[in-house]
C-alpha cells in the first residue's frame, strides 16, 4: 500500500468524543501542497540565498537571459523571508526592485524573453497584498496574469507583456507556463475566498485551464469546498468533494477526507466527523519513520486541531508525530504550531510549551524584523540590501 492510499482511509474507529466537543469552523486556507518551502531559521536560510545571489550575479555577467532566472528565484526566495521577518514593506520593495531591472534589461538586444521572469514578483506582490488584507489590490493584479494565459496584451505595472510573447512561452512544453497558470489560480482562489467572495470561488474554472493538471484542479476543488462550507451549505459541501474521492489513488484523496471530515464536524455529525478524522489519524500514525515529507505537513496540522476539537485521544500522539517530523526538517512555524496544539491539549499547564514555541521562533528571527534595527545587521538585512543595490545598478 503506497502511503496516500494509507493515509486515505476512513474506516478506523475513534475513541473518546465528547457529548459536547468544541464547535468546529471551516478552514479557509487551502491545504493542496504547492511549492512548500522549509521555513528554516531566517540567518541560516538568508545566508544560503546570498551564497546563489552571488553565484547568479557571475552567471547574469556571462549571459543576461541565463543569469535572469536564478536571480529571480533569489529575489522570490529573499521576499518571502522578508515576509517571515516581518517586514513585508522591505518583500514588496525586493518584488518591485527585480520587476525594474527586469524592465530596464529586457530593453537590450535579443533580452525581451526575460520579461517572462517578471510574473513570479508580480504575482508576490499580489500575495502580499492579500497578507496585509488589500484582497481588492490583489484580486485586481492577480486577474492580470489572466490576461497572459489567455494570451492577451497585459501590463505587469509598468511592464508591457506583448501577446505574441505571452502565445509564445505559454505554447512551451516547459514546466514554466504551468507553474505560472498553477500559482495564478492559487492565488485567485485564496483571495476570492480570503474577501468571502464565496459564490466566485465556487464557480471558479477558467477557460484555459487543462483538467489534466491535478494540482490547479484539486486547488479550484478544495476552494469550492471550503467555500460552500464557509456559507454554511454542509450538504453542498460534502457533494462537491465526491469527484475528488472517487480517486482512490488521488494523491490529494487524504485532504479531500480531510474535508469531509471537517464539514462533517461543521455540520454537527460529531461520530461521523469522528470516524473519518479517526480513519486519517490512523493513517499518518502508520507512516514509517522519518518518512513524512512537507507536502503533507500542513494537513498535519490541521488534522491534529480537529482531533482536540473532537477529543480523539490519537490528537496527542499525532502533535508529537508533526513536531518530530517537523524538527527533523528544521521547518520552525511547523514546529511552532504543533508545540502549540499540544499546549492546547495540556489546557492551563500548557505554559512551558507555548514558551518552548515562542522561543523557537524568536531564535530563528521570525517576526524579528518588526522591532527596531539590529546591531550588527542581521543576514536577512545584508541579504535584501545587497539584492537592492543590485536591482538598482545593474
Amino acid at each position: 500500500m503506497n502511503h496516500s492510499s494509507r493515509l486515505a482511509t476512513e474506516d478506523a474507529p475513534a475513541r473518546a468524543v465528547p457529548v459536547r466537543p468544541e464547535p468546529v469552523r471551516v478552514f479557509d486556507g487551502i491545504l493542496v501542497p504547492y511549492q512548500t518551502p522549509v521555513r528554516r531559521s531566517l540567518p541560516e536560510w538568508a545566508t544560503t540565498i546570498h551564497g546563489r545571489f552571488l553565484q547568479a550575479v557571475e552567471q547574469r555577467r556571462l549571459d543576461l537571459v541565463e543569469g535572469a532566472s536564478p536571480l529571480v528565484n533569489c529575489f522570490n526566495e529573499a521576499a518571502l523571508i522578508e515576509v517571515c521577518f516581518g517586514r513585508q514593506d522591505q518583500a514588496a520593495a525586493l518584488c518591485s526592485a527585480y520587476l525594474q531591472w527586469v524592465n530596464r534589461n529586457s530593453r537590450r538586444p535579443g533580452a525581451l524573453v526575460i520579461l517572462q521572469y517578471a510574473f513570479e514578483p508580480f504575482l508576490n506582490l499580489a500575495r502580499i497584498a492579500r497578507i496585509q488584507q488589500r484582497y481588492e489590490d490583489a484580486l485586481r493584479s492577480i486577474e492580470v496574469v489572466d490576461k497572459v494565459a489567455r494570451c492577451q496584451d497585459a501590463w505587469l505595472g509598468d511592464i508591457l507583456i506583448p501577446a505574441s510573447l505571452s502565445e509564445e512561452i505559454f505554447a512551451r512544453s516547459t514546466p514554466f507556463p504551468k507553474l505560472i497558470r498553477v500559482t495564478y489560480i492559487l492565488e485567485w482562489v485564496k483571495a476570492l475566498i480570503k474577501c468571502k467572495r464565496y459564490s466566485e470561488a465556487e464557480a471558479f474554472n477558467p477557460p484555459w485551464h487543462n483538467p489534466a493538471d491535478l494540482t490547479a484542479r484539486d486547488i479550484i476543488w478544495e476552494g469550492k469546498i471550503i467555500s460552500l462550507g464557509c456559507e454554511g451549505r454542509y450538504d453542498d459541501a460534502l457533494a462537491a468533494a465526491e469527484p475528488a474521492l472517487a480517486d482512490r489513488d488521488g494523491l490529494n484523496r487524504s485532504l479531500f477526507l480531510f474535508r469531509r471530515a471537517e464539514t462533517y464536524a461543521a455540520a454537527g455529525r460529531i461520530e461521523d466527523a469522528a470516524r473519518v478524522a479517526g480513519g486519517l489519524a490512523k493513517g499518518f500514525l502508520s507512516y514509517p519513520p522519518g518518512s513524512l515529507s512537507m507536502t503533507r505537513m500542513g494537513l498535519l496540522v490541521r488534522l491534529t486541531a480537529l482531533l482536540i476539537k473532537l477529543g480523539i485521544e490519537d490528537a496527542l500522539r499525532l502533535a508529537e508525530l508533526g513536531l518530530q517530523r517537523a524538527t527533523a526538517l528544521s521547518d520552525i512555524l511547523f514546529q511552532s504550531e504543533f508545540l502549540n496544539l499540544m499546549a492546547d491539549l495540556q489546557g492551563n499547564g500548557g505554559m512551558a510549551l507555548r514558551a518552548e514555541a515562542a522561543e523557537r521562533r524568536r531564535k530563528g528571527l521570525y517576526g524579528a524584523g518588526r522591532n527596531s534595527s539590529q546591531n550588527p545587521p542581521s543576514p536577512v538585512e545584508v541579504l535584501t540590501q545587497a539584492l537592492l543595490r543590485f536591482a538598482a545598478e545593474d
